[in-house]
């Protein structure tokens, strides 16, 4: 087993959310997205789920009409990633003070500046979560 799966075996199950089914991700509501993930994957889908479908849906046509970066586009985790960063997993929420500064700890080996006050302006600019900000920057140090 390899470090990655290892980590994905430990991390909290609130922390790492299953991904929906493509079928699943074209329909329109989130009744019907739930019922078409369990005929397909025997589970339903919890918020966080149903949260990104539109993101998925705009991807996956994406990746239709360019089939040159498939292949290239891959799927991962924050979560999955820091614990591959620091070597073990972050157990405290990253919407606690501690646990924002331990991945922002982790992020400083890997890029430079005054990562803290970098995430909070870029939020308020891009109006969106210093946590949004910081988990994109934990999947681009980890992207290959």
């Amino acid at each position: 087993m390899n470090k990655g799966s290892v980590y994905l075996n430990i991390l909290k199950a609130s922390s790492v959310f299953p991904i929906p089914s493509r079928s699943a991700v074209y329909e329109e509501s989130e009744e019907r997205q739930k019922q078409t993930n369990i005929k397909a994957l025997g589970k339903s889908l919890p918020k966080q789920s149903i949260a990104i479908i539109p993101k998925i849906r705009e991807l996956d046509t994406f990746l239709t009409f360019h089939s040159e970066y498939q292949g290239r586009i891959l799927e991962s985790h924050p979560e999955v990633d820091f614990a591959r960063l620091k070597g073990s997993v972050i157990t405290i929420s990253k919407k606690e003070v501690t646990g924002f500064i331990e991945r922002e700890n982790v992020l400083a080996e890997y890029l430079n500046g005054e990562l803290l006050s970098w995430f909070i302006d870029k939020a308020k600019e891009f109006r969106c979560n210093p946590d949004d900000l910081m988990d994109a920057a934990c999947l681009a140090v980890t992207g290959v």
